[in-house]
């Protein structure tokens, strides 16, 4: 009797699509996987596979190369397992890709944790349209994760991008530095503070490009007398 030969455990777990074919890959997964990270941490089948998996369960394949990028950060990795195609998910460094049903009116798509479960970098889609995307932390005043470093989209076509942190004042997670672009060519970059005297998050440190090009540069400060933030400095 011929012994039956050891397979790789990436083909232990039966998968229907499997018996992909050339037409049905999508070249650009591919490509960006592969101008990421070469074949350091896949063969050309295994990622061919990985393609697969992502179309079949309609997950965003540019969310899960950012989370591979996120996991191979020094420190980030919990294990040295390399990708595991599971029947809803698929297994990295000790973290699982998978994806939720509507909970609580939102969709939530990315890298969990194994051990308790958490949500640590992917996207959450809410049912009002506003979409989070980045890496995730746990948030005691809040009792939940909340996005810390990446993305929000919102419905009106906002766009706040950089680093996120729980403000007291506000008793929720608001952008401290970065950029937030409006859908009328108005950009802010730099650094916000909260601003008792109109209770709200405010640059104060940066640079603002208005919808008709002129800009704006330096630190801003709120005006008693004129009730608004001003330029002091440039």
């Amino acid at each position: 009797m011929i012994p039956r030969l050891r397979q790789h455990p990436i083909l232990d777990t039966p998968n229907p699509l499997r018996n992909y074919n050339p037409a049905n890959i999508n070249s650009d997964m591919v490509d960006l996987f592969k101008e990421k990270f070469a074949n350091s941490i896949a063969s050309d089948q295994i990622i061919q596979e990985l393609d697969v998996k992502l179309r079949s369960s309609n997950w965003d394949y540019k969310c899960f190369i950012e989370g591979i990028e996120f996991i191979l950060q020094p420190g980030n990795a919990i294990s040295n397992e390399l990708f595991q195609i599971n029947s809803d998910s698929i297994s990295f460094k000790g973290y699982t890709y998978k994806s939720s049903s509507f909970i609580k009116d939102k969709l939530i798509e990315g890298f969990y944790t194994k051990v308790r479960s958490k949500l640590v970098f992917g996207k959450i889609q809410f049912s009002n349209g506003e979409i989070n995307k980045g890496i995730f932390e746990y948030i005691p005043e809040k009792e939940r994760m909340a996005l810390i470093e990446g993305e929000i989209c919102l419905i009106d076509g906002k766009i706040a991008k950089g680093t996120f942190k729980y403000t007291a004042e506000l008793h929720k997670v608001v952008l401290v530095n970065g950029v937030i672009i409006r859908p009328d060519g108005y950009i802010e970059k730099g650094k916000r503070a909260f601003i008792p005297e109109v209770n709200e998050m405010r640059l104060v440190t940066g640079e603002i490009k208005y919808s008709d090009g002129s800009k704006s540069h330096g630190t801003w400060v709120f005006s008693v007398e004129e009730n608004k933030m001003v330029l002091t400095s440039n």
